[in-house]
């Protein structure tokens, strides 16, 4: 585990303290807004809307890059620059730039959408992967992009126009000096270019920042993804190899520190709290919810989400227990073939898998149906009056 991350890192969905931070931190603030205004709402909101994002598989990305490079040619084939007065000029280039970011959310969208009617199972698949990415991977070491990485990676010249660093490296080489600033023209360009720049990282970078926090912030309802994501299982190699890879995978070190929590963060404490500060407990329920008090806690009864969680924990420690088994037993001469710890590693994960969709349903269920929804408004106000 790295401190913070580089592209390598994230493409690889290598896990930062830097990004659990954050993590911890949206979190944290969603549970603060969700006290202070006594509803669960924004954040079931915010539940409720990252899986049309998760849902992208690497098909729909390419398609989305497919689709940007191809307008991307057309255009710089077609394009011709605008001539005239100054005015022209200015409000040319003005209007030419403020496509792109429509362009770019468009492309971004609509492949998402073709993504999932295309390929439904893709994307069903790609949820867990994407989810551990942006909230394990990705931190603010790595600047939002408005389409998702390339794969295979793209030209250069194809990222300049959506990256934010090259944009404000740009303007900065502007302002520097690389333009003359000799006639109220050329000053009127530099501050149209900053205006640009403004506006761009605006439509184009805040929506991608707003979607990572949103995600992490409803990481509290996502948490049990973690028991969905596949953990390194190579092949080509030795047993010996495929079960140390196994045994030190930075996701399934993730799951015994997650199966830890679970047995005594959401278990043995709980149980602790309802025995001796019941009062507090019950307290807690009449400002938030009994249900949703219970599927994060305990109140006394014993739902199936309680031992999910509790199965889901065993699991992670016995596949943990059973691959350290098979290593001593390879080292000394006599272990179980290939083909039955492959089986008994993959039914374990298969049933963890399904138990970590069914609960991540289950809170999204019980947070949605105790949000009295007729008390919650949205209003846009475009400019402060009293």
């Amino acid at each position: 585990m790295r401190l913070r991350s580089t592209p390598e890192s994230v493409r690889a969905g290598e896990v930062t303290w830097l990004a659990l931070l954050e993590t911890v931190l949206a979190t944290g603030v969603a549970v603060y807004v969700a006290a202070k205004h006594q509803t669960v709402a924004y954040i079931v909101i915010g539940a409720c809307l990252s899986p049309f994002a998760l849902l992208r598989s690497e098909k729909s990305s390419k398609l989305a890059w497919y689709w940007y490079t191809t307008l991307y040619d057309w255009w710089s084939s077609h394009a011709t620059p605008v001539s005239g007065g100054f005015l022209r000029v200015i409000l040319g280039n003005f209007l030419a730039f403020a496509g792109l970011p429509v362009l770019v959310l468009s492309i971004r969208v609509a492949s998402g959408l073709v993504g999932v009617m295309r390929w439904p199972i893709d994307s069903l698949r790609a949820i867990p992967a994407n989810w551990a990415r942006t909230v394990l991977a990705l931190d603010v070491r790595q600047a939002p992009q408005p389409l998702p990485p390339p794969t295979p990676p793209v030209h250069q010249r194809y990222l300049n126009d959506i990256s934010l660093s090259y944009w404000f490296r740009a303007a900065h080489s502007w302002v520097s000096g690389s333009m003359p600033l000799s006639h109220v023209g050329t000053f009127l360009i530099v501050v149209l270019y900053l205006l640009l720049t403004f506006v761009l990282g605006l439509m184009l970078f805040v929506p991608a920042w707003a979607y990572r926090w949103s995600v992490k912030a409803t990481s509290i309802l996502y948490l049990p993804l973690i028991w969905v994501v596949r953990s390194s299982w190579p092949t080509g190699v030795t047993l010996r190899d495929r079960l140390e890879d196994f045994q030190h995978s930075k996701v399934e070190q993730l799951k015994r520190w997650y199966a830890g929590f679970v047995i005594v963060g959401l278990t043995v404490v709980p149980v602790a709290v309802f025995l001796w500060w019941h009062a507090t407990l019950a307290a807690l329920a009449d400002r938030v919810g009994l249900r949703i008090v219970n599927f994060v806690l305990f109140t006394g009864e014993i739902e199936m989400w309680h031992v999910a969680r509790l199965v889901n924990a065993a699991i992670t420690v016995g596949v943990w227990l059973f691959a350290d088994a098979e290593l001593r037993g390879i080292q000394r001469g006599r272990g179980h073939t290939e083909e039955s710890v492959g089986a008994v590693i993959s039914t374990a994960s298969f049933v963890r898998g399904l138990l970590g969709f069914y609960l991540v349903a289950v809170g999204l269920c019980i947070f949605a149906t105790e949000v009295d929804w007729s008390t919650v408004h949205f209003r846009f106000v475009w400019w402060p009056h009293r």
